[in-house]
């Protein structure tokens, strides 16, 4: 499956989630906002490892900015010092990760699903569910679901 395959099952998957949140009440305010940019994201970040997708091109160059801010915000307040490197750090490490990543090995399993999705319930437990989805509606399209 491509980008664009994968782009409309995790947007057609975010209707349907909100849908049937709405249906059985359970949609709150405005969840559906961040609801379904948060599927079709999670619908496209399997393919981070390999070396020529959209969304590694895209997250490489969102980390190598948030490097790039960190570090000269660290030179001008000496105050973001360490938070400035912990960023700095944090997308280093994550680069390194997506780099060393065989195409549909980690990144295609339930497990890593479920960990890159759990950090969203300290916003809303809706959006976990939101994002699960939109990561394993990635999995089905590429029809290969593993757990671990």
């Amino acid at each position: 499956m491509n980008f664009g395959g994968h782009l409309a099952g995790g947007f057609l998957t975010a209707v349907v989630v909100t849908a049937v949140l709405y249906f059985f009440g359970l949609f709150e305010n405005l969840h559906w906002l961040w609801g379904i940019p948060l599927c079709v994201l999670y619908s496209l970040i399997p393919d981070l490892d390999h070396p020529n997708s959209r969304i590694r091109k895209y997250f490489e160059i969102f980390a190598l900015c948030c490097i790039l801010l960190s570090s000269y915000a660290m030179s001008q307040n000496y105050v973001l010092l360490w938070q400035g490197a912990l960023v700095s750090m944090f997308f280093a490490g994550m680069l390194l990760f997506v780099w060393t990543q065989r195409h549909r090995g980690t990144f295609h399993t339930l497990f890593f699903g479920y960990i890159i999705s759990l950090p969203l319930m300290l916003f809303e437990g809706v959006y976990v569910v939101y994002a699960l989805l939109g990561f394993i509606t990635h999995l089905i399209l590429d029809k290969k679901v593993r757990v671990i």
